[in-house]
């Protein structure tokens, strides 16, 4: 399973449900491991305008605020900021976890990366030298995608 941003902490949700898959191989891209650190008390600049005061009093009055040009948030995506933890779920899986993170993402914080991977023998930490957000440039772009189809190549091996 791949998860990019936003979508790497969901992932990680995949494992809290009542029933969960089983899942041979994981690699998260650019991860959002820490809603606190990306969204209410974000760490880098990006976040720091996509959730204000102004912001959740609009919410909390007309149900809904403009968070971003293309993001609406409403009183329940708030109370999911607030309540969902990704990381709950990454003690479910058997199998480890690679993260490539770019040092130049300016979007979503390494640091939460950094921390989790030096408590978690599950998770192996690729910090990606000169990539941003979405590894949009054609060179990292490419490493990304090898990396990952090696990862979930070995992950296969290893299961045999």
């Amino acid at each position: 399973m791949i998860g990019s941003s936003f979508g790497g902490g969901i992932v990680l949700l995949e494992k809290l449900l009542p029933q969960p898959k089983e899942i041979a191989s994981v690699v998260l891209l650019n991860p959002v491991l820490d809603y606190e650190a990306t969204f209410l008390n974000p760490l880098l600049e990006w976040g720091k305008g996509i959730i204000d005061i102004k912001k959740i009093k609009r919410i909390q009055t007309e149900g809904k605020a403009t968070l971003t040009d293309t993001f609406e948030g409403s009183i329940d995506f708030l109370n999911e900021m607030c309540l969902i933890r990704p990381l709950l779920g990454l003690n479910n899986f058997e199998n480890p976890i690679l993260i490539l993170h770019g040092d130049k993402d300016d979007k979503v914080p390494l640091e939460p990366a950094k921390q989790i991977a030096e408590h978690s023998s599950k998770l192996k930490l690729e910090v990606v030298q000169g990539a941003a957000h979405a590894f949009k440039d054609p060179d990292k772009e490419a490493y990304v995608h090898k990396r990952t189809i090696d990862w979930i190549l070995e992950s296969i091996e290893l299961r045999s």
